[in-house]
């Protein structure tokens, strides 16, 4: 890195660490991430065509199997009357949505 800032200069290398660190996070019109965000992750949830009804599309939400282990140890949570619980599948899965809602 030190050769880095000597060849192009420390203000080019700090911009292209700050461009590396925003690429984690995904910008859209609903929120804008915050460097302090953990990194987004895929969440395992997809939603599969059922069917098409008179032009009117029938999905459903299915889960993998990683997805539905954290939800088992989310109910266990919910179920255990205790939010530290609850706060606890958060800090393991920052995006985990049930978690998120409850």
């Amino acid at each position: 890195e030190n050769e880095m800032k000597r060849i192009f200069g420390a203000s080019i290398v700090r911009e292209q660490r700050t461009r590396t660190r925003n690429k984690q996070h995904k910008r859209s019109w609903l929120s804008q991430p915050k460097p302090t965000w953990p990194p987004l992750s895929k969440s395992g949830i997809t939603m599969k065509l059922v069917e098409t009804k008179r032009g009117c599309q029938h999905f459903t939400f299915e889960h993998s199997r990683d997805y539905q282990k954290v939800q088992f140890d989310f109910l266990d949570a919910v179920e255990s009357l205790n939010p530290n619980n609850i706060t606890a599948v958060l800090h393991l899965h920052p995006y985990h949505v049930d978690s998120l809602t409850q």
